[in-house]
């Protein structure tokens, strides 16, 4: 596997982003430990969709608030390493798949994480709470 993987370990983000625009699929398979510990929505796996990398992850947390299993990428079941590499293998070989998934992946984050989109509201919000009255 070492031929195949590496395992690069913690990098600046000027050096994250050349690893997204150089890859295939992004690959996070995030856990609940036995404490109830978990990611929320890891922001790589925003950055990675942002752009158009298919990502697989697991079924826990924010990602499933965030993806759609299927369209906007893989969602398996933790500790299922079969699931895991099933789908990579399928974003590696079937490329009419890969294609639709890295257009509705980037699609998904500039729909609802477009700080122009998002902020505008806030904003508005903001500036609406000042006169409201308790």
């Amino acid at each position: 596997l070492e031929e195949q993987v590496a395992l690069i370990g913690a990098l600046p983000q000027e050096k994250v982003m050349e690893y997204y625009l150089k890859s295939w699929v992004f690959c996070l398979p995030c856990v609940t430990t036995s404490d109830d510990n978990h990611d929320g929505l890891p922001n790589v796996i925003v950055e990675a969709m942002a752009t158009g990398l298919p990502v697989v992850t697991t079924d826990n947390a924010g990602q499933v608030e965030l993806i759609e299993d299927e369209k906007h990428g893989f969602l398996v079941s933790q500790y299922s390493p079969v699931e895991i590499a099933d789908a990579i293998q399928k974003m590696c070989t079937d490329f009419e798949t890969w294609k639709i998934i890295q257009y509705q992946a980037r699609k998904r984050i500039e729909d609802d994480f477009d700080s122009q989109k998002t902020n505008e509201p806030l904003f508005d919000l903001l500036k609406n709470a000042n006169k409201i009255s308790v």
